[in-house]
Parts: structure tokens; sequence; C-alpha cells
């Protein structure tokens, strides 16, 4: 990543794309944060109002301490501070992890902007070179291409290795809270559950929409190399661009667990098994 933004600074028009991309990822840290972490202090605050309000006693999650009764005022009192204490350690490590993320993703966006800037300055030079004499530049820049391309090959799949076992628990755990909480809400009112599920939801929202931003950024550079003025090109160039046109069409994408890819295609599936699932419950 380093050097991703080492090499676009000397660049102006590359230097413009990692502006870009710093302040979507600063937006999108601080919406993140205050929505998730917003989230989470709703779900806390909420049923101790309603418990100095009314009485009732509402826990925010459905976890009580063993042997102790929180039907009781003194039970109930301690199982509520024990639930609230894991929202002063859990929710913040979520929101870093989710937010280096962000960070991550940013940066393959980022060298999918690059290349296509890349690829767009090539077209260029072809339009320029009517009587031969940049043929060594072009072919440069083919290899430049070519080179910054399997540099991102390599760190996507970097980060698929790292990533795709946490992906599959973090989407895992997310369906498994909504169907759970959409069982209790069935059989019985318990309002903190409908935080629960936009927040369990709002989490595998943005790990799909991360991976269908990927996804367009990798149909947009394919796109550019598609429109490239290829014939203009000398013969050993059009070998080497016929190498970097394979390489597009088999571009490495994030998954979850390796079953499936990350995009909003799986967001819309994995709801679908939710829906078919909870419906299955209710028949039991």
């Amino acid at each position: 990543m380093k050097q991703v933004y080492r090499e676009a600074y000397v660049d102006g028009s590359e230097r413009l794309v990692i502006i870009k991309y710093t302040r979507q990822l600063k937006r999108s840290v601080l919406f993140y944060s205050v929505m998730f972490m917003g989230g989470v202090a709703l779900t806390g605050i909420l049923p101790l109002v309603v418990y100095l309000w009314n009485g009732d006693k509402i826990l925010p999650f459905g976890i009580v301490i063993p042997f102790i009764n929180p039907e009781t005022t003194d039970g109930y009192e301690l199982n509520y501070l024990y639930q609230v204490s894991y929202m002063f350690w859990a929710p913040p490590g979520l929101t870093a992890s989710q937010n280096f993320y962000f960070a991550l993703a940013f940066n393959i966006c980022i060298q999918y902007d690059v290349l296509v800037l890349k690829v767009r300055n090539l077209d260029e030079m072809i339009a320029k070179n009517g009587d031969g004499e940049l043929n060594g530049k072009i072919r440069e820049g083919l290899t430049n291409i070519i080179q910054y391309q399997q540099r991102l090959v390599n760190f996507i799949s970097d980060l698929e290795q790292l990533y795709a076992f946490q992906t599959l628990v973090e989407v895992a755990c997310n369906a498994i809270q909504i169907i759970i909480t959409l069982f209790v809400l069935h059989i019985d009112m318990w309002f903190p559950g409908y935080l629960v599920i936009i927040v369990s939801t709002f989490q595998l929202l943005l790990w799909c929409m991360l991976g269908t931003l990927i996804d367009v950024k990798s149909d947009v550079f394919t796109d550019q190399i598609y429109n490239i003025s290829w014939h203009n090109m000398a013969k050993e160039d059009k070998k080497i661009f016929k190498f970097m046109l394979e390489m597009s069409q088999q571009s490495q994408k994030l998954s979850c667990g390796r079953i499936m890819t990350v995009n909003m295609n799986m967001f819309v599936a994995i709801y679908k098994k939710i829906y078919t699932i909870f419906m299955m419950l209710q028949n039991v």
C-alpha cells in the first residue's frame, strides 16, 4: 500500500486519485463508526430508559449470568451491567477491524483507477504514434501496466488468504444473529432485537458493498483495455497486449470462505436463506 501511494504521488493525475480515495476513506470511517457505535449505544441505553420509566426488565441481549434471576431487581441490574460491560471493549475492536478493511478495499480501487489512467495514457500515445517513433515508449507502457496489474493480483490474492475465513465467520455470525433475533421477536416482543437486526444487516451490507465496488472497478478496467487502439500497435506489442487482456479477464476477487464472491448478489442470497430458515423455524 505504501508503494502505491509513493508511485502515485509522482504523477499529478494519479495523485488526484489518491486524494479522492483518502477523502472517501475518512468519510466512510466516520460514517461507519458513528452508525455502528450509535446502534450499540442505543441497544444498551434504551432498555435502561424503559426500566427507569415503567419498571419493565428488558435486557439488551438474550444472555444472563448463570444462577442469577433477571426478574428480580438485583438480578436484573447485575445482568444489565454484565451485558453493557461487553459494549466497552467488543464494539470498538470490531469498528477498528472494519475500518482497516475499508482501507484495504479502497487501496484495491486506487490501483484499478491508476491502471485505468495508465491505459488511457497508453491509448493517447498510440494515437500519436503515426510514424512509429513511440514504439519503444508504448512497449515500456505495456510492460509497466502488466507489472502493475500483476502486483494488484498478488495484493488481492494476499487479502483473500487473510480475510476469506474471517469474512465467512462474520457473515455466518451476522446471519445466525438475524435468524435467532427474528425468531425471538416472533415469540415475544423484544424491542432491542430490532436494533440488533439493523446493526447485523448493516454489517452484512458493508462487506457486500465493498466487494461490489471492487467488481465494478475491475469491469471498468477491463472495458478500458477493450477500448484501446490495439490495431495500431506494432506486431510485437500486440502479443504483449494479448497477454494483458487475458490477465484482465481472470481478475482476482474477494470471497466468503472461498464459497462465493463477496458482492451484492451474496447479500441477496444470504437474506433469501435467512427468510427460508426463519419460515422453517416458524413451522417447527
